[in-house]
């Protein structure tokens, strides 16, 4: 359980916990300020955030993160796997194999 004033991803928006009410923590976006949610505190939509460490570490292994090699009629499937992992390399993943499969495409001037 996290604290008062900790910050926490809901969804996909960084927020900052208020409060903490009947097992449900009250959040503040920190981009939204008008906008309060209410979310049990076991909600599966909840993360945390990822520390400097680990994006430091992330940003290291970029270079050996595989790229999808799947067809072209399989890969949105696949990236609709991916993304509802909760793992940053799945993410980078798609994003290295989206800019290559775009230059690839710009080369053979396809688009």
């Amino acid at each position: 359980m996290k604290n008062i004033k900790d910050y926490i991803v809901c969804h996909k928006q960084v927020c900052q916990i208020m409060d903490i009410k009947n097992d449900t923590y009250i959040l503040k976006p920190i981009d939204d300020n008008s906008l309060t949610l209410q979310v049990p505190v076991n909600s599966k939509v909840l993360r945390d955030l990822i520390s400097k460490q680990e994006v430091e570490k992330l940003l290291k292994e970029i270079p050996s993160i595989e790229i999808i090699t799947n067809n072209d009629r399989l890969i949105e499937q696949t990236y609709k796997n991916l993304m509802h992992s909760d793992n940053f390399e799945s993410l980078i993943k798609i994003i290295k194999t989206t800019y290559i499969r775009n230059e690839n495409r710009r080369k053979n001037q396809k688009k």
